[in-house]
């Protein structure tokens, strides 16, 4: 990340105009002290983007916030891990402190725009976080079907239930991807207490008979690995 300009005093008046600044999220660790001295700089700021970093931490995000205070929107969503509950206080911490819009992946919908990733963590991160409804709202209309309303789904998470451990999992990861263009599979770790299990993860991209959602990926079933019970809502029945 760097400013270009053709002298100092140029550079000094682009950083003293910035209003908005958009960090692109990668697989690797990114330097935060490179983009903490930058913030410290960047005295106009009133947006940072920081969508889709594999790195971030409750912890990390206070330190760039910090060196922020003028900046009014935080846009973090599809950032990991942002574990719960640290980041359920950093967001409490913060509504008292100052006047910040923090968006993050709870607050996402689904959209056309989204990738069949983007959707996965949504729902695997609104689980980590006990929050069913955010995973509930990516399901596909047909799997809304069968496995509906959202108290109906919510007893596919109870005791006993091997979907049990991805409400308040404490990590969670994608560990592979098959895509043939309408279709894709993601295998899905969760971690728990005592124990971790893979999960099949299915989307489809949904067609015209779903109506709002048309041209939106979203879940049609998801799988214990190696067990023939598919989250399709048939043994609820």
């Amino acid at each position: 990340l760097s400013l270009r300009c053709c002298s100092g005093s140029l550079a000094r008046s682009a950083e003293l105009s910035l209003q908005e600044l958009r960090v692109k999220g990668n697989d690797s660790p990114p330097d935060w002290q490179v983009l903490l001295r930058l913030l410290k700089r960047l005295s106009s700021l009133r947006v940072l983007v920081i969508r889709r970093s594999k790195h971030l931490s409750a912890e990390v995000l206070v330190d760039l916030l910090d060196v922020s205070p003028r900046c009014e929107l935080c846009d973090v969503c599809f950032s990991l891990p942002l574990t719960w509950p640290s980041y359920s206080q950093l967001k409490a911490d913060l509504a008292t402190r100052r006047p910040l819009h923090l968006l993050d992946t709870l607050d996402v919908e689904p959209r056309p725009e989204l990738s069949p990733e983007d959707v996965v963590i949504a729902q695997a991160y609104g689980l980590h976080c006990h929050r069913i409804d955010v995973c509930f709202s990516f399901a596909s209309p047909a799997n809304k079907r069968m496995t509906g309303p959202l108290d109906r789904f919510q007893g596919l998470f109870g005791h006993g239930s091997q979907y049990g451990i991805m409400v308040g999992c404490s990590s969670f990861r994608v560990c592979r991807e098959e895509n043939d263009g309408s279709r894709v599979l993601f295998v899905i770790e969760f971690t728990g207490q005592n124990c971790t299990r893979l999960f099949n993860w299915v989307l489809s991209l949904q067609d015209s008979s779903a109506g709002d959602f048309e041209g939106c990926w979203m879940t049609d079933a998801v799988m214990l690995l190696s067990q023939a019970a598919i989250w399709d809502g048939s043994f609820l029945e």
